[in-house]
């Protein structure tokens, strides 16, 4: 396995510029220091999950950064959406920011019908954090395509099984 490539100073920078935006450039916000309180980064999946290990990372880059600890807080469930809720309540005062996924916010918008946020309305992507490929991997004794493994998945039912990062 190849070794991490560590987040870039321009990312982390790019992360921490947008989470100064979010108290709503009002002039009362603008005057004030920031940040003055541990910054809290909520991820919506759980503890161990690709974007639990991407969060922790940036949250120790922007804490030596910004002087200031950034306290991760996984809140998963609903595919997303329990995080995402989280964030979306919370106030906009730049203090509790998330890190979720594109497809988990373009996609729970299609699958649930009454998400208690809008994503339009109540969010704001204040930047690319990390790109992360998905690939489908299986055993070297199993088939070697994915023509293949739904083949064999089909002539052997219930004998396949997989992991996921998700829960369930």
């Amino acid at each position: 396995m190849k070794p991490r490539k560590p987040l870039s100073r321009r990312t982390v920078l790019g992360a921490i510029a947008g989470a100064t935006l979010l108290p709503g450039l009002s002039p009362q916000a603008r005057a004030q220091a920031y940040p003055t309180k541990p910054i809290r980064l909520v991820v919506a999946f759980g503890t161990g999950s690709g974007n639990d290990l991407i969060a922790r990372e940036l949250a120790r880059h922007m804490s030596e950064i910004l002087g200031q600890s950034v306290v991760v807080e996984n809140r998963a469930g609903g595919g997303g959406s329990v995080g995402t809720d989280v964030v979306a309540k919370a106030a906009p005062d730049g203090y509790t920011i998330g890190l979720g996924t594109s497809s988990q916010l373009v996609m729970n918008v299609g699958l649930y019908k009454n998400l208690p946020f809008d994503v339009e309305r109540d969010l704001r992507s204040i930047g690319l954090v990390a790109h992360t490929p998905l690939v489908l991997v299986a055993s070297a004794a199993m088939p070697k395509t994915l023509k293949e493994l739904i083949a064999h998945a089909k002539a052997n039912p219930g004998k396949i099984t997989y992991g996921s990062g998700g829960p369930g």
